[in-house]
């Protein structure tokens, strides 16, 4: 029988503030949120609301979103991961989305208007960059009228299409590259106090990330997310490994954080997350072996890594 969500809330709690106590920080039995650094007490893991819809003020909060195949767990206040979290994962679904429909897997809302009217469709790619892109209209998000419109007009083109109508095409897709953005941060963010605890929280590092997060538009650190090359990633990411933290010094000093997404109906890919000034810095081609859950240290002579020091395992 797996382990209740309430189990898993109270372990991470005890964890947490077990790892709090032996770094002579915060007070006994307590819990201080990773993303908003409220505290909270073990009252806080108490049902709140009705006893049909129980509500938490401290919840499992996903580090990779569910959504997008995320497992691993950690805790964080309901504000927290209903507020950013929420806005945050929404949008780098969304982009995932747009994404894998530009190569062929799924498809896209778009409008299409014109003087038949407005039509909702579902836009298909080729999947190779080429056209044509097919559009289906779609009659629930449609005016009956304009789709009936739109049919007549259509009529007796097919030998001739550019006697079609004259339309404009919509997407409704919003490009935010800074909150996408600001969503990877947040999961590297997660992963490193997963394994890091408040060391990492306490960190300049840790607050530069929450306040990119908070304002995803403004410019705090560099936005670099390589994308790792698919002989790279079949030599070094095999399907069972979902994540790792690896420190590297060779010939820098840098932090990726290496996560697999799956996204629901989507394509999997794996993205990193550079936590470290790398701006310039090619992919690090050095013998990084990835293994899920593990510190991975590369270095070579010089400087030391950063003095992070792994806590005890959360819970998987």
């Amino acid at each position: 029988m797996g382990t209740s969500a309430a189990e898993k809330r109270q372990k991470l709690f005890e964890v947490n503030s077990a790892g709090m106590a032996a770094l002579g920080m915060g007070e006994p039995d307590t819990f201080v949120c990773p993303l908003c650094v409220k505290v909270f007490t073990k009252d806080d893991l108490k049902p709140i609301g009705t006893p049909k819809v129980p509500e938490f003020r401290l919840t499992l909060a996903h580090i990779i979103p569910e959504a997008l195949g995320g497992r691993l767990c950690t805790l964080a206040c309901k504000d927290c991961n209903n507020g950013v979290g929420k806005a945050l994962e929404a949008a780098l679904k969304e982009q995932f989305v747009v994404e894998d429909a530009v190569k062929g897997t799924g498809k896209l809302r778009a409008r299409l208007a014109g003087d038949f009217g407005n039509v909702g469709v579902e836009v298909s790619f080729p999947g190779d960059g080429g056209q044509p892109w097919q559009l289906e209209p779609v009659a629930r998000i449609s005016n009956p009228v304009h789709a009936a419109s739109l049919d007549k007009m259509l009529e007796g083109t097919e030998a001739n299409p550019q006697a079609g109508p004259r339309s404009e095409l919509k997407f409704e897709y919003k490009h935010q590259p800074g909150v996408v953005g600001a969503a990877l941060y947040h999961v590297a963010y997660l992963m490193m106090f997963h394994y890091f605890g408040y060391p990492f929280v306490a960190s300049p590092l840790g607050h530069q990330l929450r306040a990119q997060f908070r304002e995803p538009d403004k410019d705090i650190l560099p936005r670099y997310f390589p994308v790792p090359p698919e002989d790279w990633v079949a030599a070094n990411v095999d399907a069972a490994r979902k994540h790792a933290v690896v420190l590297i010094q060779e010939p820098y000093i840098g932090i990726h954080i290496m996560m697999r997404f799956h996204p629901d109906k989507g394509l999997p890919r794996v993205i990193g997350v550079a936590l470290s000034d790398l701006d310039g810095m090619s992919w690090p081609t050095g013998p990084v072996g990835l293994v899920r859950g593990a510190i991975v240290r590369i270095k070579t002579d010089g400087e030391e890594l950063p003095p992070w020091v792994p806590r005890t395992r959360a819970v998987e």
